[in-house]
């Protein structure tokens, strides 16, 4: 899920606008689906990194799970997105083969999930609008 934020990141610095559409090319997860794509733009939308820019974006592309795409933008500067970026990195296959399970995504248990913990290294709140 990791390489779906960082894509993200990654075009919103070099484009300045995303979409899911672009993000096409990213391979599905080992279930087959896609869905971690639009889990990490909530992702980023919860530590504060991206917001909407504008209402929902027609769309005709096929394939999707409804006919409105979002565009987002960044909410702060480009330190900020590369500090998330530093933050959570894409996971090597050693870090994988010897990592314990967890959920990195908001736990409904109250324990602080990835976006939680950004925030509190950045000093901010927990609330998310």
């Amino acid at each position: 899920m990791r390489i779906a934020a960082h894509a993200i990141i990654d075009r919103l610095l070099t484009v300045g606008v995303c979409t899911a559409t672009d993000l096409d090319d990213l391979p599905p997860a080992e279930s087959g689906s896609r869905t971690y794509v639009g889990t990490a733009f909530l992702d980023l939308r919860r530590a504060g990194v991206i917001r909407t820019d504008g209402p929902p974006v027609p769309t005709t592309v096929g394939g999707r799970h409804s006919p409105f795409l979002f565009r987002w933008r960044l909410v702060s500067d480009a330190a900020a997105a590369l500090a998330y970026k530093a933050a959570f990195p894409i996971p090597t296959e050693a870090d994988v083969d010897d990592a314990e399970p967890t959920n990195e995504d908001a736990r409904r248990d109250g324990t602080p999930g990835r976006a939680d913990v950004l925030r509190q290294n950045e000093g901010a709140t927990n609330h998310v609008d």
